[in-house]
């Protein structure tokens, strides 16, 4: 289900609830980096630069076959100029959510509000690491770059999650991790590199 709808003082809202088998967030942040095609395509504009360059991981060389590149944090800059012509709300469904090669987040969700100031991650939540993973994001534009602010909660149980997930983990021994994080960088991969947490 998505709805993009032209403003009377210019630029769209859109309101998107989608379900995907798979992606990374290389592929969720590719909209806001420097004239990308999805934000061409959403704005009705013409894409004006090649595709992001990605910090890239080589995988041990196989005889015979192609060496494969697993994409980690984008090197592109940030570019959040879309969000001037563009407000709105995305809840969308992921089977499996790549973090990083070999931590993925299963049935996520994520729940995303645009808006002029930048993109609220109001819930982001999946089964991972044995236990179930929720967190919450603020991507803000900055002077330079964006500003990035968040919390992580993980809660593992002894007693096996019920069909559907929750937040919270069933009643029993359970382990919590809570903790909170900022960083401000030109691009995906500075803001991990420069993430702080406590």
């Amino acid at each position: 289900d998505l709805s993009v709808a032209a403003r009377d003082s210019g630029g769209k809202t859109i309101q998107a609830t989608l379900t995907t088998n798979k992606a990374s967030f290389a592929t969720l942040l590719s909209p806001i980096l420097s004239a990308t095609d999805a934000s061409a395509q959403i704005l009705g504009t013409s894409p004006a630069a090649p595709a992001p360059q990605a910090r890239q991981v080589r995988q041990p060389d196989a005889p015979n076959a192609a060496v494969p590149e697993t994409i980690l944090w984008p090197e592109q800059s940030f570019d959040l100029s879309v969000l001037d012509r563009l407000d709105g709300k995305i809840d969308l469904s992921i089977g499996a959510l790549v973090v990083e090669p070999g931590l993925t987040m299963r049935n996520a969700r994520l729940v995303t509000e645009l808006s002029p100031g930048g993109i609220k991650v109001a819930s982001l939540e999946g089964d991972a690491v044995g236990g179930r993973m929720t967190s919450q994001l603020n991507i803000a534009k900055a002077p330079a770059g964006i500003d990035l602010t968040g919390a992580l909660r993980i809660d593992i149980s002894s007693k096996p999650q019920p069909a559907g997930g929750q937040v919270s983990p069933p009643p029993g021994d359970a382990v919590a991790f809570n903790v909170s994080f900022s960083s401000r960088a030109l691009s995906p991969a500075a803001a991990m590199a420069a993430v702080t947490g406590k």
